[in-house]
């Protein structure tokens, strides 16, 4: 269902105010389902043997299965809500100002938690001088399963100039203020620098946070002009354009290397400061100091640093051309064409 509206409050039509609403349906990707569910338990079984020879081989096998995956059989279908207002004032000369807000609200997003991850409350054993938990399966290693109780959250505020094309001139500028939140940015992934799944299985709510795709502020624009020297026939004709796109950068997630989030290890640090660096480089990028291993000695198992808390390199991409057609028949013509890519020749990363 969608519903929207368009109204002009004005007589001189100068002034146009919109606003809509819809919800959303979409569906989980089938090829991810097919590779996940297909090629495992109950259609095959692995399990980890080690023996001093191929005769007694399956004497030494261990008392777990491989890890397997699984799929809520009653799987809600996911959706979003989506509403927006705008404000749009034509201005003269062909300008045009319009400021707008758009909000949008995800409900039983998937995505793949281990419901079989180790956890002390399970009880622990030690063999070989190493210490393992209880898992709520006890047959199993890890269980992946694809679950739909995520949700998320985006709020944004735009403000929009532009012209016309008149007088050889042609522009668009726009300025993006938002706040994209989410359990996981994907349905068994996530993006540069995310994280993938949940540190504890137990705590679900703990993963949310920025979402891997969420820039505070983002600038786009572009132009074409046609230059003013019309009288003059090697000067006349002559066309520049350019672009620019720039954004505050987007979020990643200090994580460790090591542990193994399945053994019910912590894979992210504790967070005893802020770890934004005021001049970071590309070696140095946040204060590693602010990010300690958990202590597990306090009885502590996961850390409490959060998901995508840190910012990315900024996005600074400026790209200009400059071009005139020559006539050279009624349907041919020739071009020269200068274009500049990334004028300000610094390295986006």
């Amino acid at each position: 269902p969608r519903v929207g509206f368009a109204w002009r409050p004005s007589a001189n039509d100068q002034t146009v105010v919109r606003a809509g609403y819809g919800i959303f349906y979409t569906g989980s990707r089938l090829s991810v389902i097919r590779t996940e569910l297909s090629g495992q338990f109950p259609f095959s079984i692995v399990q980890n043997c080690t023996a001093a020879s191929i005769v007694t081989a399956f004497t030494g096998c261990g008392d777990k299965f491989s890890t397997v995956n699984g799929y809520d059989p009653h799987a809600p279908s996911s959706y979003i809500q989506s509403w927006n207002f705008t404000l749009e004032r034509e201005l003269p000369k062909g300008l045009a100002i319009e400021i707008a807000y758009t909000g949008s609200k995800g409900t039983h997003i998937g995505w793949q938690v281990d419901i079989n991850q180790e956890n002390p409350a399970f009880g622990s054993t030690t063999k070989g001088g190493k210490t393992t938990f209880g898992r709520p399966y006890a047959f199993y290693n890890a269980i992946d399963f694809f679950d739909f109780n995520g949700y998320s959250n985006y709020n944004a505020g735009t403000a929009t100039v532009r012209k016309r094309f008149q007088h050889g001139l042609l522009f668009r500028l726009n300025f993006t203020y938002a706040k994209a939140l989410d359990l996981n940015s994907g349905l068994n992934y996530a993006g540069a620098g995310g994280f993938k799944g949940a540190q504890n299985s137990q705590d679900l709510n703990a993963e949310y946070g920025r979402a891997d795709s969420d820039r505070k502020f983002v600038l786009n624009g572009n132009f074409v002009y046609f230059l003013p020297f019309h009288r003059n026939i090697i000067v006349s004709g002559w066309e520049t354009a350019g672009s620019v796109q720039a954004d505050s950068g987007l979020p990643f997630t200090p994580q460790l290397n090591g542990p193994n989030g399945d053994d019910g290890e912590a894979t992210r640090p504790d967070r005893v400061c802020n770890g934004a660096l005021a001049h970071p480089t590309v070696n140095d990028w946040f204060n590693l100091s602010c990010f300690p291993q958990v202590d597990t000695s306090t009885g502590q198992v996961f850390g409490d640093s959060g998901r995508n808390i840190l910012t990315g390199p900024k996005l600074v991409v400026i790209n200009l051309s400059l071009s005139r057609n020559f006539k050279i028949t009624d349907r041919q013509k020739l071009q020269f064409r200068w274009e500049i890519f990334n004028v300000p020749n610094h390295p986006n990363f």
